[in-house]
């Protein structure tokens, strides 16, 4: 799995979307999303990395498109 640096946005779980209350509550600025390729795929993809706070401290995995998400160990790299 590689993730696209080039492809990233910066938000916040301030709004009222589904995809953001999934994430713990943060203030603006904290999640940076990125981009994992997805073979086959014409666009995009649903697949994505979100970390949290500068340096990052906590990372998620999303491969439905803010769906749900799964905590990353950023130790590790393991899914949990």
């Amino acid at each position: 799995m590689r993730a696209s640096l080039a492809r990233r946005r910066t938000w916040s779980t301030t709004s009222s979307t589904k995809s953001e209350r999934e994430l713990p509550r943060r203030d603006r600025g904290y999640y940076r999303e990125y981009t994992v390729d997805t073979p086959g795929s014409r666009d995009r993809g649903a697949r994505r990395i979100v970390t949290g706070g500068s340096p990052p401290s906590e990372y998620w995995y999303t491969e439905d498109h803010y769906r749900s998400f799964r905590r990353i160990d950023g130790a590790a790299g393991q899914a949990q």
